[in-house]
């Protein structure tokens, strides 16, 4: 499924201006194999982390440069199972970017910054997977066939007893 660039902003609830400036300092996001560039849930997960890294953490996007290409692919070949329960741990002075089971006992030897993707995976799925299916949106019900072969029923019946 490929999502447009208004998708991505609104999902990501980032600024055109933002969106720009990002266009200019992560490489995946110029891409464009057609005229219009489009996207994939797992661009637009990368994307939540880095808004999430520079809002959260006050990481500048000048940092985050050396380690997009990795977030991307990163993002792009998990599987969404994986990444709904992933931790992502991010190291900058590495450059390095890694997925590791939310249940993993795992014991760093230096400094890095965790991220739970479960609540950023959890707006997309609400956002954009739910191919915009509201809860208020009626379904159609075909009741014309109960409602004519139950007045036939009736119908017959009256006929019958008038007969008799």
């Amino acid at each position: 499924m490929k999502f447009t660039p208004g998708q991505l902003r609104n999902v990501t609830s980032i600024s055109q201006e933002t969106y720009r400036h990002w266009k200019k300092s992560f490489p995946n996001l110029e891409k464009s194999n057609s005229k219009k560039p489009c996207f994939s849930a797992g661009d637009i997960l990368a994307v939540l982390i880095i808004r999430s890294l520079t809002q959260s953490f006050r990481i500048q996007v000048s940092a985050l440069t050396d380690v997009s290409g990795h977030l991307f692919s990163l993002t792009n070949s998990t599987p969404w199972f994986n990444l709904e329960r992933g931790v992502l741990l991010v190291s900058l002075p590495e450059k390095r970017v890694e997925l590791i089971s939310a249940t993993s006992s795992f014991i760093p030897s230096h400094s890095l910054l965790v991220l739970p993707l479960n609540e950023l995976t959890q707006v997309i799925s609400e956002s954009l997977l739910s191919n915009g299916r509201t809860s208020s949106q009626r379904t159609l019900q075909f009741p014309l066939f109960q409602q004519v072969s139950t007045q036939s029923k009736l119908s017959e019946s009256s006929t019958r007893a008038k007969q008799s």
